[in-house]
């Protein structure tokens, strides 16, 4: 990307900024009488490397942590509809769940994607529970990560967050790296 004048993150720290929180964050129309900060993760970035996303939905037991629910992502049915249904029954369940204000994270998850599975492509599904959760004025309750093999550039990252998520977990491509 070429910028004119060019961007410089050492100089203009102060607004550009990939910090991002995860968590439940506070909302300026709830009228509480004093402000309570609400447990939180704060990343340098919005893209997780694999061991912050291992420390996030599997903590260290006596750490203190965050509640998260994983949703899979992967439709293991063929029918006409399969991927509509999957995708309804998901944004039902994320609802229902930031409502009950049990989980803080939601994470949404390919890998359990077999062989014959069809997936719900994670842009998809992020926005649709970015929008449901929106509309429901939920969206502050709860953050949305995806762990997913299928971003491996930054544009695949950006579209993400873009499209609702707060974090990425990009696992194939780490493998990748890795190899």
């Amino acid at each position: 990307v070429v910028t004119n004048p060019p961007m410089d993150p050492i100089r203009e720290g102060d607004s550009m900024d990939l910090r991002t929180y995860i968590g439940r964050r506070p909302i300026a129309r709830e009228h509480a009488h004093e402000y309570k900060p609400q447990p939180h993760i704060e990343l340098e970035s919005p893209i997780l490397t694999e061991d912050q996303y291992q420390n996030l939905v599997d903590p260290v037991p006596g750490e203190d942590h965050l509640p998260v629910h994983r949703f899979d992502t992967a439709v293991h049915e063929s029918t006409e509809h399969a991927m509509l249904d999957a995708i309804d029954r998901i944004k039902a369940q994320a609802v229902k769940i930031v409502r009950s204000k049990e989980f803080s994270v939601l994470v949404l998850s390919d890998r359990g994607v077999k062989e014959g599975d069809i997936y719900i492509p994670p842009a998809l599904i992020a926005a649709a529970i970015h929008n449901e959760l929106t509309n429901y004025g939920l969206r502050r309750h709860a953050s949305i990560v995806c762990d997913t093999g299928e971003a491996f550039e930054a544009h695949d990252m950006a579209l993400l967050v873009a499209m609702g998520a707060d974090a990425v977990n990009p696992y194939l491509m780490w493998q990748a790296a890795e190899a």
